[in-house]
């Protein structure tokens, strides 16, 4: 609608390629958010494939989710998520970039704080890396690691 239109103007988008997602029960953390709404799992889901940037979206559970009503959906740049019964987080699949590694700095292994869920990081790239400026470009074809 016209008021959605507005509301993304200052998002950036991209041609929506379809991207499955993997369903868990939890949420993602606050302070990650690009868009929130009232929307069906299927609006949330287009708007997060047309968003180079989306990489999940959590919603509070209920009683249960039926494909055609609409709840609160918050999509978010992070797909770190932490266990949590009354939550929904669908995580984006998308293809990961080949002839990049990435490794975290601390040797790989995940700081106590972090969730186990936990995919991000300090890393050190290896390979075909992206310059810092070409990065963006590179990540909206596909995922880097």
């Amino acid at each position: 609608g016209t008021h959605e239109g507005a509301a993304l103007g200052h998002i950036k988008m991209s041609p929506a390629v379809a991207h499955s997602y993997t369903r868990y029960r939890g949420w993602v953390v606050m302070g990650s958010d690009l868009l929130n709404g009232t929307m069906s799992i299927g609006r949330a889901q287009e708007l997060c494939d047309a968003i180079p940037d989306c990489m999940s979206i959590t919603t509070a559970l209920g009683t249960g989710m039926v494909t055609s009503r609409k709840y609160p959906m918050l999509l978010k740049a992070s797909a770190t998520w932490f266990e949590d019964p009354a939550h929904l987080t669908l995580v984006k699949q998308r293809t990961p970039c080949h002839g990049v590694t990435y490794r975290r700095m601390n040797g790989g292994t995940r700081l106590a704080y972090e969730p186990a869920s936990s995919a991000t990081g300090p890393y050190c790239c290896e390979g075909a890396c992206p310059a810092e400026a070409a990065y963006h470009a590179r990540e909206e074809a596909c995922d880097l690691p």
